[in-house]
């Protein structure tokens, strides 16, 4: 492994635990928000199927109650989700940093590679792919909106 190999993996754990708490709180916004409307639009609509169901006794009003609640709960859900995505962008985020895990592994597969029966062009393999997830992770969260810095592999 070369030593530009593991300068790559270590600026992307350091950046990463640089950007812990901001990540969180955009995975937290993101899907916290919808989670909160869909307790909150499943507690009105129980509490509102309960009603009509003690007040008319009717099945018929009964199921139509429990539908349009159903409906209202998802419908509310999704469009909180939707705008939260919009908003905070956290699941995109989140594909991102899937992203740069699979390069990472890419890179740490060739490493081991590279121990086994070490080779030059092993090592530039090694070197290209360390880059490439490099790249992978600093466009992935430049595009999220997160500070990284370049580093000087040259």
């Amino acid at each position: 492994m070369t030593r530009i190999d593991q300068q790559l993996i270590d600026a992307i754990r350091q950046h990463t635990r640089q950007h812990s708490g901001a990540i969180f709180r955009v995975l937290l916004f993101t899907f916290g928000i919808p989670w909160i409307v869909f307790i909150i639009t499943w507690l009105i609509g129980d509490y509102a199927r309960r009603y009509v169901g003690e007040t008319f006794n009717d099945s018929f009003l009964n199921l139509t109650t429990a539908i349009s609640t159903f409906l209202v709960v998802v419908a509310a859900t999704y469009s909180t989700w939707r705008w939260a995505e919009r908003r905070f962008g956290g699941g995109a985020l989140v594909r991102r940093l899937l992203q740069t895990t699979r390069a990472v592994l890419e890179v740490e597969k060739a490493i081991e590679a590279t121990r086994t029966q070490p080779s030059e062009t092993q090592d530039q393999e090694t070197e290209r792919l360390a880059r490439q997830a490099w790249e992978t992770y600093t466009r992935g969260m430049r595009e999220s909106g997160f500070p990284v810095q370049g580093m000087n592999t040259d």
